[in-house]
């Protein structure tokens, strides 16, 4: 009995000294973070800032521009053009991460400001009814494409900011829908009437709302 009343004892002293011994959980509040993103995509070369909203949810705003022209035709030809692309973006986004992981689903507004202009100018001369019309004098054809300035945009991809210790990377894959396209003319000379065909040439690239958007990056986080 007085053995019994021992182990007890001693058994009680053991559970009450890991009792104490346990850690307690403290909550621990997340605490804000922010990463830089140097990116390189379809829609030119820019930065993205980052920070986080909740533990799965980034919030991103950025821009990205991008230049280039392009010369075509040759003498003899019926046009040569020179087409001068100029792309500027910015962007809003919310980056979402199931459970935590590194793939993401994005999603936002883009202000697109990105817009194309093209010159033609004759490269021949022609001869209508007897009379020779030198190409220098014909005139020339102007046309400028533009978008709707406010654009959804959805994507897919990998990488979080804000979840390396420094320097990271990420990928995003995803469409940016600019609707139709907005086509002006104008032109000057003898071919001015040519601008009145603004209408056909809008509808010919109608097909052109999804603008496809790949994009890589290079991160650096902050804290």
């Amino acid at each position: 009995m007085i053995k019994a009343k021992y182990l007890l004892v001693i058994l009680s002293l053991v559970l009450t000294g890991t009792a104490f011994s346990q850690p307690k959980t403290v909550p621990v509040s997340s605490s804000q973070s922010y990463a830089l993103t140097l990116k390189f995509s379809s829609l030119g070369i820019g930065l993205d800032g980052s920070t986080n909203i909740s533990k799965n949810l980034n919030a991103r705003v950025g821009g990205q521009f991008f230049a280039f022209n392009v010369n075509g035709g040759k003498t003899g030809d019926d046009f040569l053009y020179t087409a001068e692309t100029k792309l500027l973006s910015f962007s809003a986004l919310v980056d979402y991460f199931p459970g935590g992981s590194i793939f993401k689903i994005s999603g936002g507004l883009l202000l697109n400001l990105n817009k194309v202009e093209t010159k033609l100018v004759p490269g021949q001369s022609y001869v209508v009814n007897g009379k020779t019309y030198d190409k220098s004098n014909l005139g020339d054809i102007t046309t400028t494409t533009e978008f709707t300035k406010v654009n959804p945009y959805l994507g897919i991809g990998i990488g979080n900011p804000l979840n390396y210790k420094k320097f990271g990377f990420t990928m995003d894959l995803g469409t940016m829908y600019q609707f139709e396209p907005q086509v002006t003319m104008s032109g000057t000379g003898l071919i001015k009437p040519t601008e009145t065909q603004a209408g056909t040439v809008q509808s010919n690239i109608s097909w052109f709302k999804a603008y496809p958007v790949v994009m890589f990056g290079l991160t650096y986080k902050f804290n």
